[in-house]
């Protein structure tokens, strides 16, 4: 009898990202600002926002003069609005390709969070992504695997079994 490892959310993550340097892929870095910037521009960007405030004030929130907390947005890592508001954990070039990966552990949660990949569409096209996916990450998980998974990611799939 085989024991199965788990590995949390965090874990999947660090995954795709040694996965993607393994393959050759080249991290894309964005800055926080320019993130923002495209958010506010639609009235989805708005409402991912709003609905990252609590989180993005528990974390960077700061007290302003008047007693009232605000977001102290030169402290926001582009990553957390990466994650919070566009629904990405990572984005990568891949021969030529921008790609985005919302990864997971969970079986149950990868229909759910490509819907919300589809619904997120116009803000990640704006960040010039070619293709997003949901990468649902085992502790099996390889580079033959995962380059195998970016051909279909570029061809219109919109998962990534790893």
């Amino acid at each position: 009898m085989t024991t199965l490892k788990k590995i949390n959310g965090f874990a999947a993550e660090v995954t795709v990202q040694r996965l993607a340097a393994q393959s050759g892929c080249k991290p894309v870095k964005f800055d926080t600002p320019q993130l923002v910037r495209i958010a506010k521009a639609t009235t989805t960007g708005w409402q991912r926002l709003k609905l990252a405030l609590p989180h993005l004030l528990s974390e960077y929130g700061r007290r302003t003069k008047n007693g009232k907390y605000a977001v102290e947005w030169n402290a926001v890592p582009a990553t957390a609005i990466l994650d919070y508001v566009y629904g990405l954990d990572a984005v990568f070039l891949w021969r030529g390709w921008c790609i985005g990966v919302d990864a997971t552990t969970n079986r149950n949660a990868v229909e759910e969070k490509q819907f919300k990949l589809q619904l997120l569409k116009p803000l990640w096209q704006a960040l010039h992504i070619d293709s997003c996916a949901v990468a649902h990450v085992s502790t099996n998980a390889n580079k033959n695997e995962f380059v195998e998974n970016l051909r279909r990611v570029i061809k219109g799939e919109t998962l990534m079994e790893l």
